[in-house]
């Protein structure tokens, strides 16, 4: 009673909500979670076509390089035999000591590409293989 009589100008409220009338919300809430799904499918399918690409090109690389150091060595080769015969030619006479220095030059440059085109070819042999999951240790 002591409690009825210190309560009595006290009201108490009990909200009730019936989910048929949230004014569509769960309509609208389901609408948006699907659009979100169709939104993260695409996503994933761009991310997909995106990393073959990658992959393609990848490849499409990997095997320039190989081609570039294959050049390179013929070059090499060539430009080693070249400066045989041109050092065959100082020995006897036949050139001087300037168009022997500038075969040299050109033979130790092309060999220099050479290495420069094997190490290209390492690291598009590197990236290739993380493109597929292959370790190199």
């Amino acid at each position: 009673s002591k409690q009825l009589n210190g309560n009595m100008g006290e009201y108490e409220r009990v909200n009730w909500t019936i989910p048929i009338f949230n004014r569509m919300s769960t309509t609208y809430s389901v609408k948006r979670r699907r659009g979100n799904y169709e939104y993260a499918k695409l996503a994933h399918e761009q991310t997909r076509i995106e990393v073959e690409k990658e992959m393609r090109m990848a490849w499409l690389e990997l095997n320039a390089a190989y081609q570039e150091y294959l050049s390179s060595e013929a070059q090499l080769s060539a430009l080693n035999i070249s400066h045989m015969a041109n050092v065959r030619k100082f020995d006897m006479g036949n050139l001087s000591a300037l168009e022997l220095q500038a075969s040299s030059s050109k033979r130790a440059n092309a060999d220099a590409v050479a290495i420069g085109k094997l190490l290209q070819l390492y690291v598009k042999q590197i990236e290739w293989n993380y493109y597929n999951n292959i370790k190199i240790w």
